[in-house]
């Protein structure tokens, strides 16, 4: 089922955070951000700026309507400012696939051992407690060689 968000040109899906704590890490900027699914979070331990990349444009700007007076720190006298990054992100087939199937996590890994087993590689998915559930594992080389899983995470 194709939604309006998918047919539509290339929207902005990014937003930064700006004013973090240089000992920030991403369980922290992780517990600042909702509104709608995230396909990446960049950040560079260190910094004060992050990026986080929502799977639509739509979600992306409800978490910036959101946070249009800024993001008060818990415990500090911070507030973490939100700006939308003006440059449009397209999503391609597979993130449209699993926004549609209602995917909530698509984890991948770069540089993983070839010689992995499948069942390794689940164990790792589903977790210490096995409360994950796995939909499928994905092996494969990018276009440089360099060997990458994906798992595709559907939790309940």
């Amino acid at each position: 089922m194709l939604t309006t968000d998918m047919i539509s040109a290339a929207q902005s899906r990014t937003a930064i955070l700006q004013n973090l704590s240089s000992s920030s890490n991403l369980s922290t900027i992780q517990s600042l951000v909702w509104g709608g699914k995230v396909e990446q979070i960049s950040y560079e331990p260190g910094k004060t700026t992050a990026l986080i990349k929502f799977m639509s444009g739509d979600s992306c700007q409800r978490f910036i309507a959101a946070t249009a007076n800024g993001i008060k720190m818990p415990g500090q006298d911070r507030i973490i400012f939100v700006d939308r990054d003006p440059s449009p992100n397209s999503s391609n087939d597979l993130l449209r696939g699993l926004i549609d199937m209602g995917a909530t996590r698509c984890i991948r890994a770069v540089g993983a051992d070839e010689d992995w087993p499948e069942n390794s590689l689940l164990s790792v998915a589903r977790g210490r407690g096995k409360t994950r559930a796995v939909d499928r594992i994905v092996q494969g080389k990018d276009r440089n060689g360099v060997c990458n899983v994906r798992s595709f995470l559907y939790i309940y």
